[in-house]
């Protein structure tokens, strides 16, 4: 019996992990993991709508500044899909774009979006997850 197997009440949901900083992928990754969850990065946005589809996500943490396909762009694709899980932004980001994230999100009515401090910490990741 694995040490998830044997915590009562955890979770084995998908985490996505859309981040092209392996550091910061390796850093949710292992707190994810270490609370029973099934982590799955994602360095390449192209992936996104397919990993997410098969995947059912319980949470994903999400770079805004990446290569090909930004963030903000997963954002709008989450909001015309109707997603429903909580998203974590893990970018540095000046406050207003921060705010500009949160109220598409909250005008859409779908989701929250959490910005915590950067870099993200495990206690934050941790809390992210409490409510997955």
């Amino acid at each position: 019996m694995t040490p998830c197997q044997a915590l009562q009440g955890t979770s084995d949901g998908a985490v996505l992990i859309v981040n092209d900083d392996p550091v910061i992928a390796a850093r949710i990754s292992d707190a994810a993991a270490a609370l029973c969850y099934a982590p799955r990065h994602i360095p390449d946005t192209r992936e996104f709508a397919a990993v997410y589809d098969a995947a059912e996500p319980v949470a994903i943490f999400l770079e805004l500044f990446m290569p090909r396909i930004d963030g903000f762009e997963i954002i709008s694709w989450l909001i015309a899909n109707d997603n429903r899980v909580p998203v974590t932004v893990t970018a540095r980001i000046e406050p207003v774009i921060a705010d500009a994230a949160v109220a598409v999100a909250r005008n859409a009515g779908h989701f929250e979006i959490g910005i915590p401090d950067h870099p993200i910490s495990p206690d934050r990741i941790r809390a992210a997850l409490a409510g997955a």
